[in-house]
């Protein structure tokens, strides 16, 4: 009603205008966007969970295609522990840098478009991050745990 009595008062205008409210139009529209706002809020807890889980698997993935390195760094005398620090180092400074890359882009991307959650984006990159550590726990710790020349050996 205020919206209305807004336009009719207008006196400004030399063309008279009314109000049309076309409520069912808006219904339309509306209804469906809450449904995906819905759908989105379920999703989100899944999607951490699998970036967590994924981040894990692609790191512990990454030591074990580095298990020659290690089995030569133990032949040659470099004790166990370095090579699980070296191992761990490496391979977490190559997910810090991708993970910069990605937020860096991600930002760029969204800074006009929509407004990113800060809070759910650094719970997203913690998560990450700490799947990541877990990978490389489980996988330098599956690498290391071996003989060298057991890592070595190519089983057909």
């Amino acid at each position: 009603e205020e919206i209305k009595k807004i336009v009719s008062d207008n006196s400004s205008n030399e063309i008279p205008t009314e109000l049309k409210l076309w409520d069912g139009e808006v219904v339309n529209v509306v209804g469906p966007l809450e449904k995906n706002t819905s759908l989105l809020e379920v999703l989100y807890p899944v999607t951490f969970t699998l970036s967590i889980v994924i981040a894990g698997i692609l790191v512990f993935i990454m030591v074990l295609r580095r298990s020659t390195d290690a089995a030569i760094l133990r032949i040659l005398g470099v004790k166990e522990k370095e090579v699980r620090w070296n191992l761990f180092r490496e391979n977490l400074i190559l997910v810090s840098i991708g993970t910069a890359i990605a937020c860096i882009a991600v930002f760029a991307i969204s800074i006009k478009s929509y407004p990113i959650d800060l809070v759910k984006y650094i719970m997203v990159t913690g998560g990450y991050m700490l799947g990541t550590i877990a990978g490389l726990i489980f996988g330098i710790g599956k690498v290391t745990n071996k003989k060298p020349l057991e890592m070595l050996q190519v089983k057909e």
